[in-house]
């Protein structure tokens, strides 16, 4: 299996490539679910694609286990959206074990940095979080950022280390009927990069917590101007 330092991973592309992507998986899946991403990815783009398992390992299931970047109570995340109190769970603050997976990711990212000219950070769901956070502490080591179906995690963190703008494109996705991370969690992100950053692109699409064409068609987009 390979690693790179901590973090084990699934490569596709080109390891010769200018451009590399790091990409996180969500809560409960692993390194693999995203990678078929990189194989559709691959022949379109001239790109290394490192997609990385996250540390913990969490149960989804009688006798079945995925990974996680850090841990969530699905029980209190349900009623927090139930109740229309999501943002006390992830914008207010920095969710418990966040710092510790953050500093695996970092060492992947200077690794790869030193393979690679370019680094680009995206992720879905947890991974989006995850991505958003390590790409704002480390600005100067990130080309883009891609965040599908992410939400604002501590709104606090981003003002401390934003002053004018981030120096990197983003872009983002979200299902207007996502029953995980509310789409109103998502418009709240939106309009946040919005303010900080010019070259923020979003998709909203009719569905839910998942990644359809439309919004791999975009990605491809905007990728393809990020590697340019």
């Amino acid at each position: 299996m390979s690693k790179l330092g901590e973090l084990n991973f699934v490569f596709k592309g080109s390891s010769e490539a200018k451009d590399a992507f790091i990409v996180l998986h969500g809560y409960g899946a692993d390194m693999h679910d995203l990678a078929s991403l990189g194989q559709w990815l691959a022949p379109r783009v001239d790109a290394a694609w490192y997609f990385l398992q996250a540390p913990l390992e969490v149960p989804i299931g009688p006798y079945m286990s995925g990974r996680a970047w850090f841990p969530i109570d699905m029980m209190k995340l349900q009623m927090a959206t139930a109740q229309n109190q999501f943002s006390k769970l992830f914008e207010d603050h920095l969710p418990e074990g966040i710092d510790e997976s953050a500093r695996k990711v970092k060492k992947v990212i200077e690794l790869v940095g030193q393979r690679h000219q370019q680094v680009h950070l995206a992720g879905f769901s947890q991974g989006s979080m995850m991505s958003a956070k390590l790409a704002l502490e480390n600005q100067s080591l990130i080309s883009s950022l891609t965040m599908l179906s992410g939400v604002l995690v501590s709104k606090d963190l981003w003002k401390k280390h934003v002053s004018g703008s981030v120096p990197f494109p983003t872009f983002q996705s979200h299902g207007v009927m996502d029953p995980v991370l509310p789409i109103q969690e998502a418009r709240k992100l939106r309009d946040f990069l919005i303010s900080i950053n010019q070259n923020h692109e979003y998709i909203e699409f009719q569905g839910g917590h998942e990644i359809p064409m439309n919004v791999l068609d975009g990605c491809l987009k905007f990728i393809k101007r990020v590697v340019a």
